[in-house]
């Protein structure tokens, strides 16, 4: 809806893309409950979900610029700073593969990725 109501203006494209990736997320993560392969349906939500701040950087400069060229200078360091944070949902590190639903075991980067996403809301205040 919010796509079909301008498409040609930026914040409605920059918002239509933040909606289908908080969609994607909440799928995945829906899935991974239901899943008997959840762990992977996981990984592949908090990698969605992980993209979540550069995506509201986007929209907001989306609002104040006309063009992707102008938008993407803006948010760049939002990408630099949320890219290695989306990439550590799947290593080892993260939640290691012979973590079982009995008995779960979070890696030091599950802490690293929690810190990490807390420093980029907080700095986006």
């Amino acid at each position: 809806m919010v796509f079909y109501a301008n498409p040609k203006r930026l914040a409605n494209q920059a918002a239509f893309v933040a909606l289908v990736d908080f969609t994607l997320w909440i799928t995945f993560r829906e899935i991974s409950i239901r899943s008997s392969d959840g762990l992977f349906w996981f990984r592949l939500s908090i990698f969605f979900g992980s993209l979540a701040p550069a995506l509201i950087w986007v929209l907001k400069a989306s609002l104040e610029t006309s063009s992707w060229r102008s938008v993407a200078y803006k948010c760049r360091w939002a990408f630099f700073a949320v890219t290695p944070i989306a990439l550590i949902p799947w290593t080892e590190w993260f939640i290691p593969y012979h973590s079982t639903e009995e008995n779960r075991i979070y890696g030091a980067g599950y802490y690293v990725y929690i810190i990490s996403l807390i420093t980029v809301y907080s700095v986006q205040c």
